[in-house]
């Protein structure tokens, strides 16, 4: 129910309007909210309104998010905060007494408790000169904070920032998001850490939903939007293939008026560009379901699953991989179909649909809707390593979800940078990617 919320599936429903869709959504992740874990882009409001209510109160105080939410985990289930203050006991003795946290306990140093909407706080309190490596010790999981000390044969107590602790174990700067086990602890002694992506690298947006199947704006809406707002230069539309019945798939006939459309607004919009793509049901065999008269038509393809979910990880991994090896496609779209909090998605064997992907010349989507979040940032640094490119793409339903904003977050997680990102590219650049494609 939650994904045919987000997906605009309600409101096409008979008796249902956008506002009825808004409440039902809402009531549904205050149910998933229940179970104490909270998806990220769910809390960020709730969590920059905390802090700065900390730093009102604690004027002249050191004060940030550490744990999963600095490190943009997707799911939170704790945020942490270090505070750092002159007086540690006052500190404690004023928080205990407001009312910012619910719920209130004390362990020594911290103060935890919940906020309105159940999610655990955990406020750790330290003077301000241990400010640093208490932020560092709180901020990456155990595996790394141990690999960083272990190289470390001074003591760093009060170090004036945490470079220094980095510095100090003869390592690069390492961003909080890479702060997971060891994986970029060789590349930082290394000093080839990757300068990450960063939202103002995006030049376009591709994978994108419009009235012509279950979206909720226009075609040109949408375009005027990734122009006009969002400052973009192209503009990917990919509504659902004709197997897509529940979201009003395209027949072929109307893929050939949708592209007419489009024709037409390229000659209209000035200075920006929409391709001519489609989300292409990846059937039960592997193939897509279009002839290939009808699939040479676009300027690229999204392949993805939306049927049959419960496959064993060999039947899901070879009718992806067979999707794959079709010279038509593209990108590879969330690759596990998950629903964060809410659907687990189905099993796949990365690796191999990674070496797929390498060997295809296919780039695999980093879905930036914060519900999917797919592919997962564990896997991004492999199909890096085998040169596959990835993309950051919204899946947007209406203009609002254009924002890849959550995207390049997790994006940044996993490790991408903008030569590895396909719609970091220009639009003189993408539009020779494309080419080369349908050349091949």
């Amino acid at each position: 129910m939650y994904y045919a919320c987000n997906e605009n599936r309600l409101i096409e429903a008979k008796g249902f309007g956008l506002k009825t869709q808004e409440e039902i959504s809402k009531a549904i992740e205050f149910r998933m909210a229940s179970n104490g874990k909270f998806l990220y882009a769910q809390i960020t409001h709730e969590a920059n309104a905390l802090l700065d209510e900390l730093k009102t109160m604690f004027v002249n105080a050191l004060a940030e998010f550490a744990g999963d939410y600095r490190r943009l985990c997707e799911v939170i289930s704790e945020l942490v905060i270090v505070l750092g203050t002159r007086d540690n006991e006052m500190t404690l003795t004023t928080l205990s007494q407001s009312e910012i946290i619910k719920n209130i306990t004390i362990n020594g140093n911290h103060i935890s408790g919940e906020l309105e909407n159940g999610l655990l706080v955990d406020v750790i309190c330290v003077e301000k000169r241990y400010f640093y490596k208490e932020l560092f010790m709180q901020t990456g999981n155990d595996e790394h904070t141990e690999a960083v000390l272990k190289r470390i044969n001074d003591v760093v107590d009060q170090p004036e920032n945490e470079e220094l602790i980095y510095t100090k174990a003869g390592l690069s700067f390492i961003k909080p998001e890479l702060r997971e086990g060891d994986a970029f602890i060789e590349k930082a002694a290394n000093n080839t850490l990757p300068q990450l992506i960063s939202y103002h690298d995006l030049k376009g947006t591709l994978h994108n939903h419009s009235t012509w199947s279950d979206g909720v704006n226009t075609v040109e809406e949408m375009a005027l939007y990734c122009r006009d707002a969002l400052k973009l230069e192209y503009l990917g539309m990919c509504d659902h293939s004709k197997s897509a019945f529940y979201a009003k798939g395209l027949s072929i006939e109307r893929v050939l008026q949708q592209q007419e459309e489009i024709d037409h607004l390229n000659k209209k919009l000035d200075g920006f560009h929409i391709f001519k793509g489609i989300e292409s049901d990846i059937l039960n065999d592997g193939s897509l379901d279009y002839p290939d008269e009808i699939l040479k038509k676009f300027d690229f393809i999204v392949a993805s699953v939306h049927s049959n979910l419960k496959m064993d990880e060999d039947k899901a991994t070879a009718r992806i991989i067979k999707a794959v090896e079709n010279p038509y496609t593209t990108i590879l779209g969330h690759p596990t179909g998950r629903l964060l909090l809410s659907r687990k998605g189905y099993p796949i064997d990365h690796k191999k649909v990674i070496d797929a992907c390498a060997a295809n010349n296919v780039v695999i989507e980093i879905n930036a809707n914060p519900l999917r979040l797919d592919m997962d940032w564990r896997w991004h640094q492999y199909a890096l390593e085998k040169g596959v490119w990835l993309s950051i793409n919204p899946d947007a339903h209406r203009t609002e979800g254009l924002d890849m904003h959550y995207g390049t977050l997790v994006a940044r997680k996993g490790g991408l940078y903008k030569e590895m990102c396909l719609n970091a590219l220009s639009l003189a650049e993408i539009m020779q990617v494309f080419a080369n494609k349908k050349s091949n």
